[in-house]
């Protein structure tokens, strides 16, 4: 399957998104690694194409586009690459923060961003080169510390 890979202005908070298109099948998928933003547009059919053979057959796509709330950034100490992830109805802020500190010991990195109400939320960083920043805050401290530094 021949695709690209390239960024794009994230639609919903104008950060660096990034894109990718396979050429051949006209499917893209978009993610923002500071939102949470992702857009899919799909072929959800590709195997009944051998069943039906190559001329009969008809890309049935499925178009699938998530509001992003925050997106966060993990590296385990015996890893080179970081993964990458979006808050869903599954994972919040505070079942993330929970989750690090159960986890810290196998984590050099973690941190997380919030999109609330239009805005970027300051960027949260909970562990760095294997040592854990300062203690956890709650989200309510985050917005006071956040409300204080724009007000400045």
């Amino acid at each position: 399957m021949g695709s690209f890979t390239d960024t794009i202005e994230c639609p919903q908070c104008s950060g660096e998104a990034w894109i990718e298109m396979y050429y051949k099948t006209g499917e893209e998928v978009i993610g923002c690694p500071d939102c949470g933003y992702s857009k899919q547009f799909v072929i959800v059919n590709k195997e009944t194409k051998s069943s039906v053979g190559e001329f009969e057959w008809v890309p049935d796509f499925k178009l699938e586009e998530i509001t992003g709330t925050g997106a966060y950034k993990l590296r385990e100490k015996d890893s080179k690459f970081y993964e990458h992830g979006s808050f869903n109805e599954n994972l919040n802020e505070a079942l993330f923060i929970q989750m690090v500190e159960e986890q810290k010991h196998l984590l050099a990195f973690a941190e997380y961003r919030i999109y609330k109400d239009g805005v970027l939320q300051p960027l949260v960083t909970l562990i760095q080169d294997d040592s854990l920043l300062g203690p956890f805050t709650t989200p309510e401290e985050l917005e006071k510390d956040f409300k204080n530094t724009t007000n400045t």
